[in-house]
């Protein structure tokens, strides 16, 4: 969620806008394929299974509403967050392993 408001911000800074305003995210999952054919033959892929996160934004100008947030300010913070941030290698074990529960298959 993190990533997508980010770059809705950093968006509206390059469309030099002042305020955006983000909906709730929705979040799906992308199944990647397991296999590709190659000159006929079927041979095993190692699969890209993500997920994909969508927000709603709307620009605007300077607005005193408490939704709407700076974009340049909201931007800089939250790509600042995410160059400091690291996620543990268990919870990226557990995340690979739920997403390919959700696509059938086991963890590799």
């Amino acid at each position: 969620m993190k990533i997508a408001m980010a770059r809705g911000a950093e968006y509206g800074v390059e469309r030099n806008e002042k305020s955006f305003r983000a909906a709730e995210p929705a979040i799906s999952t992308s199944c990647g394929k397991d296999y590709v054919i190659e000159r006929g033959a079927r041979r095993a892929v190692q699969p890209s299974d993500y997920r994909i996160v969508t927000v709603d934004v709307t620009y605007g100008g300077r607005s005193a509403d408490p939704a709407d947030r700076p974009t340049r300010e909201t931007a800089s913070t939250l790509k600042a967050e995410l160059a400091a941030e690291t996620v543990p290698e268990t919870v990226q074990a557990a995340n690979t392993a739920e997403l390919a529960q959700f696509c059938g298959r086991t963890a590799s």
